[in-house]
């Protein structure tokens, strides 16, 4: 028999008072997962970074700028995320280079594109991405065409 996931053990540094922070942080409470804050409520690479360590955290919820920021706070600090399993972004589209920083920096994460809709109530759209650079990911079929 397969092992069962560990429970989410989650950074919660997206904002609550949208859709997407509240849907994930609801998600890991229903899940009966761990919520770990960044010290004052604001998110700083740094912070991220110690509380990824100190939690054991296996998922974030970022915009590209905050992943950018820890990848390279990470990278220059020669430190591995390897409790990182997932990662999901939103707010726009993540760039091939921070994609490609992100599976150096976290090389046991899937890296989830998102598109929450405030007005749906939900994150609408989940995308897992394998190579950010070519524009493929696992659910695109040769042609382009989404399956």
């Amino acid at each position: 028999a397969a092992a069962a996931a560990a429970p989410p053990r989650y950074l919660n540094a997206a904002p609550l008072f949208h859709v997407g922070g509240l849907s994930a942080a609801l998600a890991v409470a229903a899940a009966g997962g761990a919520h770990a804050f960044c010290p004052g409520g604001r998110f700083t690479a740094s912070s991220a970074l110690s509380i990824i360590a100190q939690h054991r955290i296996n998922l974030l919820v970022v915009v590209p700028a905050m992943l950018l920021d820890v990848v390279a706070e990470a990278s220059d600090r020669n430190i591995l995320l390897g409790s990182v399993k997932m990662i999901l972004v939103g707010g726009q589209a993540l760039d091939a280079k921070t994609f490609q920083s992100t599976r150096e920096v976290c090389p046991n994460s899937a890296v989830v594109q998102t598109y929450a809709c405030t007005e749906a109530c939900s994150t609408i759209s989940f995308k897992t991405l394998t190579d950010c650079a070519s524009g493929t990911t696992a659910e695109q079929e040769p042609g382009g065409e989404e399956s």
